[in-house]
């Protein structure tokens, strides 16, 4: 009897208590703002897309008479909010295939590819839309979040990543960072100093010359290339390094004396 008043008690306590649902928030929608979009019932499709009522948004794009590029993509929206990506990203593709430049399948494809962890490949549609609408507030709210994201992730993986053990590991995740964010140059600085203090010069002048395409002016990068070269015992690259700089800075007497000083040093080693 004890323990079926206490049996009783559990169910009870189960059975009343307040459930806690997984909250799951509806992706977000680009909002129409071309005239190209009059058609009523698209636009009430778009609505309903924007208040995530997919059910309400594909009867109304279905009733629409509008292109069928425009149409793939309310298809491909109403996919995204069903989750049922490859469908969305079929509708988007089909859009384009029509219309190579329409914006919208390919700001769906982005999201598409956020949605399902391919972020590179969000990355890089967000980046290539920018090209062409660099103040688009919502791919650019996605470009920077996701930028920020994936380097920040990166950026603490090499941190966490010991070169000793893992060195691919730890110089791939510095590449990947360095992907997400080009402009921060102490990321390919870091993998730069890491094969020099290994003493892997060819890796390290490989990285100083791709960066120095990058930026061909920069004094510092240079002068750390051309000590990286008298290290290597590569005299005349060392030599062609400095004239370079000389060239920047005509007035720097140092870069005159270390060119004299390297012509005596390579003609006494010949």
């Amino acid at each position: 009897m004890k323990y079926t008043s206490i049996l009783v008690l559990i169910v009870l306590f189960l059975h009343c208590s307040p459930t806690v649902s997984k909250i799951e928030l509806t992706p977000e929608m680009p909002i129409l703002t071309s005239d190209d979009y009059f058609d009523p019932p698209y636009k009430a499709g778009w609505q309903h897309l924007q208040d995530g009522n997919a059910q309400l948004a594909m009867e109304s794009f279905q009733k629409s008479t509008i292109e069928d590029d425009k149409l793939f993509i309310g298809y491909g929206f109403v996919f995204i909010l069903k989750k049922q990506f490859k469908l969305a990203m079929d509708n988007f593709d089909k859009s384009l295939k029509i219309n190579q430049d329409n914006l919208f399948a390919k700001i769906g494809k982005g999201i598409v590819f956020e949605l399902t962890d391919n972020s590179r490949s969000a990355f890089d549609i967000y980046s290539s839309i920018l090209l062409s609408h660099p103040e688009h507030p919502m791919v650019k709210k996605k470009y920077l979040s996701l930028k920020k994201k994936k380097t920040d992730e990166y950026l603490k993986l090499a941190d966490s990543t010991d070169p000793q053990k893992d060195e691919a590991g730890f110089i791939q995740s510095l590449q990947l960072a360095s992907y997400y964010s080009p402009e921060m140059m102490d990321i390919k600085m870091r993998i730069i100093d890491y094969y020099e203090k290994s003493q892997q010069y060819d890796k390290a002048v490989k990285h100083y010359e791709l960066l120095q395409k990058e930026t061909p002016k920069n004094i510092e990068l240079l002068v750390s290339l051309a000590k990286l070269y008298e290290t290597m015992d590569k005299i005349e690259d060392a030599i062609l390094v400095y004239k370079n700089l000389l060239e920047l800075k005509p007035d720097e007497i140092s870069y005159s004396n270390k060119i004299n000083d390297l012509k005596v040093k390579f003609f006494d080693k010949n």
